[in-house]
């Protein structure tokens, strides 16, 4: 009841504050109106206009726009006929939304020292603005819009699609805070349900809006909140829920999500193949070549996700180690074994090599 009062309050506050802007509207009108090439007092009016206490600003603009229909329309054409630089249109615009215009200057400083933690931070305490810094950012350097300078920065490319995805709306952070707080308040059986809830893509029957729908980045996203739990809490998030008392068969669960059912399936045939050799079991013709030349297509990232898959929950399996470890004591082909280990001990190397192309979200 309270907070409603307070809006009403608020509201009647706007309403009379835009009554008494009402002479600083007409001046504003009649400025973008006669505006042939911005002046600097000319520049300076608007600025005044468009700054100030947030109360001040949002009823001059409701003043302006009910008057007028939008100031921000207005400004826009005002920089479509160059009245107004697309420099100073962004200004104004950022300005409005109570952000500091520096901001851009701030993030290209980011892109200029490959600071892409920095550039994080500064999306985060702009999340609900997000997308405006990125059109503004996009307006003033069109031959290297946001997204561009971003795929093209040579770092992680773990932190790239983070960023990608953050730019959407989606925050592995906070998903990975959701989860921390699962593990610290239940166990076991509740913990499994509640773990897998959030790893949950959206369907018709379940909501989940922290995934994508985009069947091309919802295993992203959910791997990006595996990595930001570890990340954060120095360890897999298949760990903590062991540690909790989760069963066996949702372990694997979890695992089968946080890296993909694909690298999944490939740490599960892996460890088949090596419990069999442990067994003293002869495992399937040719089945140690097939794993070997099927990883061997498919690059270091998806091996590095692999090894993470392996090393978060088959390698807690007992009489069972690292696969670096595994694979040297119990994998029987020769050609394979050496193989397999120059593969994942390249890996490491292979993650300081320029990223790969990044696909859009659009």
């Amino acid at each position: 009841m309270k907070a409603c009062e307070g809006c009403a309050d608020k509201d009647l506050a706007l309403e009379a504050l835009s009554v008494l802007l009402k002479p600083e509207v007409m001046a504003v009108r009649r400025l973008l109106g006669v505006m042939k090439r911005e002046t600097p007092p000319e520049l300076e009016t608007l600025r005044m206009v468009c700054s100030g206490p947030a109360l001040k600003v949002m009823a001059f603009e409701r003043a302006y726009d009910n008057a007028f229909f939008s100031l921000r329309v207005h400004l826009k054409n005002a920089a479509a006929r160059l009245s107004l630089t697309v420099g100073s249109f962004v200004e104004l615009v950022l300005l409005l939304e109570g952000i500091d215009p520096d901001i851009l200057s701030r993030v290209q400083e980011c892109f200029d020292a490959l600071d892409i933690l920095t550039l994080q931070e500064i999306l985060r305490a702009h999340k609900h603005t997000q997308k405006l810094i990125e059109e503004c950012y996009d307006l003033v350097y069109p031959d290297r819009t946001f997204r561009h300078a971003l795929k093209e920065l040579k770092v992680d490319p773990d932190l790239i699609n983070e960023t990608l995805l953050h730019l959407e709306g989606y925050c592995a952070q906070s998903a990975a805070l959701e989860l921390r707080a699962l593990v610290e308040s239940v166990s076991g059986p509740e913990l499994a349900a509640g773990v897998i809830d959030v790893l949950t893509p959206q369907t018709h029957d379940h909501v989940n809006e922290r995934i994508p729908q985009d069947i091309n980045w919802m295993d992203e996203m959910i791997y990006q909140i595996g990595l930001s739990y570890r990340r954060q809490f120095g360890e897999s998030l298949v760990v903590s829920a062991r540690k909790r008392g989760v069963g066996h068969e949702s372990l694997e669960d979890i695992a089968g999500r946080l890296y993909g059912p694909e690298v999944s399936s490939s740490a599960r045939e892996l460890f088949t193949l090596i419990k069999c050799a442990k067994d003293g079991v002869e495992p399937p013709e040719g089945a140690e070549a097939r794993i070997c030349s099927y990883l061997e297509s498919r690059g270091p990232k998806y091996r590095e996700r692999l090894m993470a898959a392996y090393q978060s929950h088959w390698a807690h399996h007992a009489g069972f180690g690292g696969l670096l470890d595994d694979l040297t004591k119990h994998f029987n082909d020769s050609t394979s074994k050496r193989k397999l280990l120059a593969m994942f001990l390249s890996t490491t190397s292979d993650r300081k090599a320029p990223p790969p192309s990044i696909p859009d979200l659009h």
